[in-house]
C-alpha cells in the first residue's frame, strides 16, 4: 500500500475527487524500530519462576522490534479518518524476536478509528473505534496510571476467586476499542471521557470494560492541575468493579524554568469479587532541575501490595500503566514487569546534548532502589537496586541511535527465584529507531 501511494504521487496522479467524502489530505507515517538485546540467566530465571515454570535457564541474546504503518484520510467534511497497523514484539508473556517463525509474525490493527471535530459543540472532538487511551502528569514521562493500547489487563494476574498469582502480572498487549470525547472549551481547560472495551471475553459480564473522565487545566502560569475518575468492570471470570480516583499536578518555577515539580497520587475501592473489597492507593512524585547542558532528578512512587491473600480485603494497587524507565524491573519487554506492589525511590542525572561529528549525543543515568510494599516470598521484600545508563544518539530528526546497560544488585528477591543464589542480573539493550 505504501509502494503504490509514493508511485501515484510521483507521478502527479494522486488528486481530489469531486465527491463530498474525497479525501482532502491523506498522511502516511510510520515507525521502524529495532532492538538488540541481551539477558543474564538471572533475569531468564526470575521470570520463569513467575510463570510457575522454576529452574535453570541460560543468558539470551535477540534481536525484536516494532513495525508500524500509519494513514489518515482527511475528507472533505472534515471527518477524519485513521489505520495503524504494527506488530507486537512481545504478547501473551511471551517475546516475538525477530528472526521467528514468520506465521508468528502478525500485524496487528493498532489503532483504527474516525475523528469527527465539533461534534454538535465547538471544540468537542469525537473519536469511535480501535484507539489509544493515554495520560500522562509529566509529558515529556512514560504513564504512571493509564496507557491503554500498550499495556496488559487490568486483572491481569488474577485467578478465578481473585487472588494475585503472580507480583510480575502478564506480559501482554490489548487494544481498546470504543468512544472517546475530547471537549476544550477554553485553550487552558479540557474534559476526556471515554468508554472503552479492552478485553473482549464472549458474556457481556466478563468483557474488562474501562469508563473514564478526566479534567486538566493551566491555572497559572508553569502550572497545570488535573483529576481523574476512572472505572474498571468485568475481567474473565467477574472480577468485579474497581474505581480509582486520582489528582496530580506539574508546575515550573524559576528564569528559564529550571526547576519543575510533580506529583500524582491515586486511592482505589470497590469489588474485586463479590466477598473481596479493594482498599488500595498509589502515588508518583519528584522534581527535576536544569544546569545548563545538565540535569538531575529525584523521585519517588508506592503501588500498595496486597496484605494478606486470605482475607476478605485486597490492597494491591492496579493500573494501565506503562514504565519502562529501569529495564530489569520495569520493561515489560526485556525485564520483568513488577508493576505492583512496590515501593521506588530513585535519583537520576542526564547532560547533554553534546556534538559528536554533527550529531546530538545525550547521557543518562538512572539509579534505583526497589522494595516490596508486602512480601512477595516468604517474609521477603528486597528487590534490590538497579543501576541504568543510556547513551543517545541523534543521527537527525527522524533516526536515533540508543544503547543502555542496566544492572541490578544486592536483590534478596532474585536470589530466592534463581537455583543459584544468584542475587544479580545484567541487561543490554541497543536500539535503532526510525520514523517518517
Amino acid at each position: 500500500m505504501l509502494a503504490l501511494l509514493l508511485a501515484l504521487a510521483q507521478d502527479g496522479r494522486v488528486a481530489v475527487g469531486e465527491e463530498r467524502w474525497s479525501a482532502l489530505r491523506l498522511t502516511v507515517s510510520g515507525r521502524v524500530q529495532l532492538h538488540h538485546d541481551y539477558r543474564s540467566s538471572e533475569i531468564n530465571e526470575a521470570e520463569a519462576f513467575f510463570a510457575g515454570l522454576p529452574g535453570s535457564a541460560d543468558a539470551t541474546d535477540a534481536w525484536s522490534g516494532r513495525f508500524s504503518l500509519r494513514v489518515e484520510a482527511e475528507v472533505k467534511d472534515r471527518v477524519l479518518g485513521v489505520i495503524e497497523l504494527e506488530n507486537r514484539s512481545y504478547d501473551e508473556g511471551v517475546n516475538r524476536p525477530s528472526a521467528s517463525d514468520p506465521e508468528t509474525d502478525d500485524v496487528d490493527i493498532k489503532q483504527g478509528y474516525i475523528e469527527v471535530p465539533d461534534f454538535f459543540l465547538d471544540g468537542l472532538r469525537m473519536r469511535i473505534g480501535v484507539q489509544d487511551v493515554a495520560f500522562r502528569t509529566r509529558p515529556h514521562d512514560e504513564s504512571f496510571f493509564l496507557d491503554l493500547g500498550e499495556v496488559e489487563s487490568f486483572f491481569g494476574g488474577f485467578d478465578a476467586a481473585g487472588r494475585r498469582i503472580a507480583n510480575s502480572v502478564d506480559r501482554d498487549v490489548l487494544e481498546a476499542a470504543g468512544m472517546s470525547l475530547l471537549w476544550t472549551p477554553y485553550p487552558v481547560l479540557s474534559v476526556t471521557g471515554f468508554a472503552v472495551v479492552y478485553d473482549e471475553n464472549g458474556a457481556s459480564v466478563d468483557d474488562e470494560l474501562v469508563y473514564g473522565l478526566l479534567a486538566s487545566a493551566r491555572v497559572a502560569e508553569g502550572v497545570a492541575v488535573w483529576a481523574m475518575a476512572l472505572m474498571v468492570s468485568g475481567g474473565e471470570p467477574d472480577l468485579g468493579r474497581i474505581w480509582t480516583f486520582g489528582a496530580g499536578a506539574n508546575a515550573y518555577a524559576g528564569d528559564g524554568r529550571w526547576l519543575e515539580l510533580f506529583a500524582e497520587l491515586y486511592g482505589q475501592g470497590g469489588k474485586l469479587i463479590d466477598n473481596v473489597r479493594k482498599s488500595a492507593f498509589a502515588f508518583n512524585a519528584g522534581a527535576r532541575a536544569l544546569f545548563g547542558r545538565a540535569w538531575l532528578e529525584a523521585g519517588a512512587s508506592l503501588r500498595t501490595g496486597d496484605k494478606d491473600a486470605g482475607d476478605d480485603s485486597d490492597e494491591a494497587f492496579q493500573s494501565f500503566e506503562n514504565e519502562n524507565r529501569f529495564l530489569g524491573l520495569q520493561s515489560a519487554e526485556f525485564g520483568l514487569d513488577v508493576d505492583t506492589n512496590v515501593l521506588l525511590v530513585r535519583a537520576a542525572a542526564g547532560a547533554g546534548p553534546f556534538d559528536l561529528d554533527g550529531h546530538p549525543l545525550r547521557l543518562r543515568l538512572d539509579v534505583g532502589r526497589f522494595e516490596a510494599d508486602e512480601p512477595v516470598v516468604a517474609d521477603e521484600t528486597d528487590w534490590g537496586v538497579e543501576v541504568d545508563l543510556a547513551a543517545d544518539l541523534e543521527w537527525n530528526e527522524s533516526l536515533a541511535f540508543q544503547v543502555k546497560f542496566a544492572w541490578l544488585g544486592a536483590s534478596d528477591l532474585l536470589e530466592r527465584f534463581t537455583p543459584g543464589g544468584d542475587d544479580h542480573g545484567l541487561l543490554f539493550l541497543a536500539t535503532a529507531d526510525l520514523r517518517f
